[in-house]
């Protein structure tokens, strides 16, 4: 249907991401976001950045009667090259539905990169992850090279302590 035209449109051949283009990306995500639930879930696998990122945000958005519903798909592409972020803040707009995620934050806070190791300890905190998983992740972020990193695993550690 359109989505396949369009895609066939476009001048990109190559299955390494591309930023999305004025002309593409929001005709794409409008697209995306009247789709049917049940295809969304197959445009995470789309080579196309713009795709992936509007994929997972529609995803996110239909599933808000059943967040749990969203949380297998965008854990199946979590290792997804250069999406990892994009599914992470996915799964921390679905909250505590998505505690069954939690090794997708387990394993992005192995990131060379501090603030993916951040938003990975946010994520762990976001989705209600078991109490040991955090306070693991809270000591180890205690001592990380980042000073952003340490700053916030004070400020989490803080309210955990409440």
């Amino acid at each position: 249907p359109a989505i396949s035209r369009r895609r066939e449109e476009s001048p990109s051949t190559s299955r390494a991401c591309s930023a999305p283009t004025p002309s593409s990306a929001p005709d794409g995500a409008a697209l995306l976001l009247r789709a049917a639930p049940a295809g969304v879930p197959r445009l995470l696998l789309s080579p196309e950045l713009w795709v992936f990122q509007a994929a997972t945000i529609a995803l996110a958005r239909v599933s808000l009667e059943k967040p749990g519903a969203a949380v297998k798909p965008l854990v199946d592409v979590a290792a997804m090259p250069g999406g990892e972020k994009h599914v992470m803040f996915a799964l921390i707009e679905l909250g505590e539905a998505a505690k069954s995620a939690s090794p997708v934050f387990e394993r992005a806070f192995e990131s060379r990169s501090a603030s993916m190791r951040r938003l990975a300890l946010r994520g762990l905190v976001a989705i209600g992850a078991d109490k040991k998983t955090i306070k693991v992740m809270i000591e180890r972020a205690a001592s990380d090279k980042s000073k952003v990193v340490r700053e916030y695993a004070k400020k989490v550690a803080g309210r955990a302590a409440r």
